[in-house]
């Protein structure tokens, strides 16, 4: 799943190609009808959380969420697709260009109020957003965390908060020197608000960038832009210790850390060496 700075970034890329243009052509894989918008002006396109908005004139939005395999794609006319047109979510066409949402995890047509109501309690405070709702993040932290047996799940949970995907997870963890095992009772509520702040920090900062970054260039050993994600094997630039990975929690998700500046907390019953 996306970083929500992720899809934050694709806002701002198909914004140029939408927003104000008239709909040539309007289509959707999974819906058994085709939506009559042609002629119809996009207003906007916003990112809230890891969903991304194509907001009508009128009353009609277009929801997609990428989840794992998901992507969008600006083509020119007659230019040809690098995707099979069955992997097709969504297909917008302007008199410039196509704009294919493939392979996307939610794809949802209706009013705005329709398609909010649909989310429901599944979308949390935006981490994105200039200044998120940290009182309310935390009551959703104390409210769900028992659903949980480590922080890294509770940190992944877009009910509480929304944006933070397993990059960030792992960069959080490490920089607050939590074991992956850490279970989140070991934390009161200044230290999950302080959590959330840096996670906001850290998906502010990366919003102008290629490239993910969150080690500080005079902490930088050569190139290197993250402290242990996707670092197995290699040596911490902190303390020089071998970083580890492991899989861990309800949805056995990819953990890098490492065992010296993480020691704290005990292992979970479904980790995986």
């Amino acid at each position: 799943m996306p970083e929500g700075d992720t899809i934050h970034k694709v806002a701002r890329a198909l914004a140029p190609h939408l927003e104000g243009k008239p709909l040539a052509f309007f289509t959707g894989r999974r819906w058994g009808f085709r939506p009559q918008l042609e002629g119809v002006h996009v207003e906007r396109i916003r990112a809230e959380g890891k969903h991304l908005w194509i907001d009508f004139a009128g009353p009609l939005s277009l929801r997609t969420h990428l989840g794992m395999g998901g992507t969008w794609h600006r083509y020119a006319f007659g230019e040809r697709w690098r995707r099979h047109a069955y992997g097709a979510s969504a297909w917008l066409r302007t008199m410039i260009c196509d704009l294919v949402c493939f392979d996307a995890a939610e794809v949802e047509l209706g009013t705005r109020l329709q398609l909010a109501a649909s989310l429901g309690g599944r979308v949390g405070p935006d981490l994105m957003q200039e200044d998120p709702d940290y009182d309310r993040i935390l009551e959703r932290v104390r409210a769900f965390q028992g659903e949980h047996t480590t922080v890294g799940e509770v940190l992944l949970d877009q009910r509480i908060a929304a944006g933070i995907g397993n990059v960030f997870k792992c960069e959080l963890l490490f920089h607050h020197a939590l074991s992956p095992y850490a279970p989140p009772t070991l934390l009161g509520p200044k230290r999950w608000q302080s959590l959330y702040r840096e996670a906001a920090s850290m998906l502010r900062a990366n919003l102008p960038r290629g490239r993910r970054v969150t080690v500080p260039p005079d902490a930088r050993h050569g190139l290197v832009r993250l402290w242990v994600y996707g670092r197995e094997r290699r040596p911490c630039l902190r303390c020089r210790t071998t970083l580890e990975r492991i899989y861990c929690g309800a949805h056995n998700r990819p953990t890098y850390f490492c065992p010296r500046c993480q020691h704290r907390g005990a292992p979970c019953a479904s980790s995986i060496s």
